[in-house]
């Protein structure tokens, strides 16, 4: 079996995309998603508007990607 290693970019990469999520996932049980904004979303997990969108294009595709998650368990 070989042992594949992942890099310090794919490892960060995936750590601010399961923060975004956790991000919005706890916002969802007191705010409707339309009422969240991408900022206060940027600010929490430490990222620019610009990075958000490197990862989702729209709000929406991070409840996509969390029914993804949640489809896969």
């Amino acid at each position: 079996m070989t042992q594949h290693t992942i890099s310090l970019r794919e490892r960060k990469h995936v750590q601010t995309k399961l923060a975004l999520t956790k991000a919005v996932i706890a916002r969802l049980k007191t705010k409707r998603l339309k009422d969240i904004s991408i900022e206060e979303l940027c600010e929490t997990v430490l990222i620019s508007k610009v990075t958000f969108h490197n990862y989702f294009p729209k709000k929406t595709d991070v409840l996509v990607y969390i029914w993804q998650l949640w489809h896969l368990e």
